[in-house]
C-alpha cells in the first residue's frame, strides 16, 4: 500500500513500484487507505509524513491496531535522528526513508522485506 497526498509523488513511486511487477494500491487520501486495511492482505505500507487529511503517523498507529504485523515505511523529506527515535518509540515504525525517495536503497528494502515475510511462514 502507498500512501500519499502529492499526486506527482504517489504516480511516481506507483509507476516504479507497478513497473516492478508489485502489487500496489496507492491512496492519496490516508483514510480511505485505512478502509481499505483490513480487505487486504497488505504487506508493507509506504507512507508519506506530512499529509492534511491525516498524518503518516496518525495512519501508522491506526493500522497498527487492526495489523500490527505489516511493515511499515514512513518517508518526509525533514527528519532528524531525534524525530526518527522519538517516532519510533511512539509508534515503531519499522523504516525511515528521507524524501526525494531513492529508488535503489527502495527496492532492496522491499525485497528484503518480502523475503523475511515469506521466510516467516
Amino acid at each position: 500500500m502507498l500512501v500519499d497526498d502529492d499526486e506527482m509523488s504517489l504516480e511516481s513511486l506507483y509507476s516504479f513500484l507497478t513497473s516492478e511487477g508489485y502489487g500496489v494500491d496507492a491512496f492519496q487520501n490516508p483514510g480511505k487507505a485505512l478502509e481499505c486495511i483490513s480487505d487486504h492482505p497488505y504487506m508493507i505500507i509506504l507512507a508519506d509524513y506530512n499529509m492534511p487529511q491525516m498524518s503518516g503517523i496518525q495512519l501508522i498507529r491506526s493500522i497498527r491496531v487492526k495489523k500490527p504485523e505489516i511493515f511499515t515505511i514512513l518517508y518526509s523529506g525533514f527528519f532528524t535522528d531525534n524525530l526518527k527515535q522519538e517516532l519510533y518509540k511512539e509508534t515503531n515504525i519499522d523504516k525511515f526513508i528521507t524524501k526525494p525517495v531513492r529508488i535503489k536503497k527502495l527496492l532492496p528494502l522491499i525485497n528484503e522485506i518480502i523475503k523475511k515475510t515469506q521466510e516467516e511462514k
